[in-house]
């Protein structure tokens, strides 16, 4: 196992807490809801076999209301540097192709927000936190630096519909390396 992962999912009327497995030579992590059988041993087990776990994970993951509070509980060898300081660093390394640009700070949670309500469950980026660090000015392209050591970029083309789309949507491309995309050439849309 390399890392554990907790969020919340608004169901409405509720909200369910999930944590996600993220197994070695898996690009899906397993995951596993509050609701489901076997939940409070799973945790137990996960809490007593991953030593210097986050102590508050559920809190973390629980508030606010109305967020999907992706909260890191473990990782082997440690915690990685936040989402926006890898943002920060594969941003470096990133080709800019023709008709994109860096995206605007200003903007940067508008754009989060958009992928988090587009996003549903059996999504690959369901429940992961991402950033966006590159936009197309042709078309509604996004480029997001992710939560996910085997893919952490997402070409990701957003649909503003305002609501959780029925997966494949929004159309993603996931992308293990800033080499990969720099690889990529030109982008038509």
């Amino acid at each position: 196992m390399e890392a554990v992962h907790a969020f919340k999912q608004d169901c409405f009327g509720v909200d369910r807490i999930w944590v996600e497995f993220h197994i070695a030579g898996r690009l899906d992590p397993i995951a596993v809801h509050e609701e489901a059988d076997g939940y409070k041993e799973l945790i137990a087990e996960m809490e007593r076999r991953c030593e210097g776990h986050r102590a508050d994970w559920w809190d973390a993951a629980a508030s606010p209301a109305f967020e999907t509070n992706y909260t890191m509980i473990w990782r082997r060898g440690g915690p990685r540097p936040s989402i926006q300081n890898r943002a920060e660093q594969l941003t470096e390394h990133l080709r800019c192709p023709d008709g994109w640009c860096l995206v605007d700070p200003a903007v940067r949670e508008a754009l989060s927000r958009a992928l988090r309500r587009e996003v549903a469950a059996g999504h690959p980026l369901f429940g992961v936190a991402c950033t966006p660090v590159m936009r197309c000015q042709r078309c509604d392209d996004v480029l997001f630096v992710c939560d996910m050591a085997q893919t952490p970029l997402a070409l990701v083309h957003l649909t503003y519909s305002g609501h959780a789309e029925a997966p494949p949507f929004p159309s993603t491309v996931l992308l293990r390396s800033a080499d990969e995309w720099n690889a990529k050439g030109d982008f038509v849309c």
